[in-house]
C-alpha cells in the first residue's frame, strides 16, 4: 500500500491566512492588526447587544410590576385607597420627620431681693 506524502502545513497556513506565496513579517503584522480591529468591533457589538438585552429586561420587569400594582389598587376599598394615598403624601413625610415642636415656657420672674429687716440691719 503506497503512503501519501504529508501535506505542506506551512503552505496550508499561508493559503488560510490570505498572505499568498510571499510571507514576510510586515504582512503578518498587518494581518494581526486587521484581526485586532475586527475583534474590538465584535466586542463593542457584543457589549451593545448585552446592554440592549438588559434595558429590555428592565422595561419588562417595570411594566410587570406596574401591572401587578394596578391590579392590587383595583382590589382596594375606598378606605384602603385613602390610607395608601396618605402614605405617599410628601407633606406628611415632612411632618413625621420633623422633631415635635415644644412650646416655650414662660420665663420665671427674677427673685425679688430680700429686704433687710430692722434686726438684720442692727447686726451689721
Amino acid at each position: 500500500m503506497p503512503t501519501e506524502p504529508l501535506p505542506d502545513y506551512f503552505e496550508l497556513l499561508r493559503q488560510m491566512s490570505g498572505l499568498g506565496a510571499g510571507v514576510d513579517a510586515a504582512g503578518i503584522d498587518k494581518k494581526i492588526d486587521e484581526l485586532r480591529v475586527v475583534l474590538v468591533w465584535l466586542q463593542v457589538q457584543a457589549n451593545a447587544a448585552e446592554l440592549s438585552i438588559k434595558a429590555l429586561e428592565y422595561q419588562r420587569d417595570t411594566l410587570k410590576a406596574m401591572h401587578e400594582g394596578k391590579e392590587q389598587l383595583g382590589a382596594m376599598g375606598t378606605e384602603d385607597m385613602a390610607r395608601f394615598a396618605a402614605a405617599f403624601d410628601p407633606a406628611q413625610w415632612l411632618k413625621n420627620m420633623m422633631p415635635p415642636v415644644q412650646k416655650p415656657t414662660a420665663a420665671k420672674p427674677a427673685p425679688a431681693k430680700k429686704r433687710k429687716t430692722d434686726s438684720a440691719r442692727k447686726k451689721t
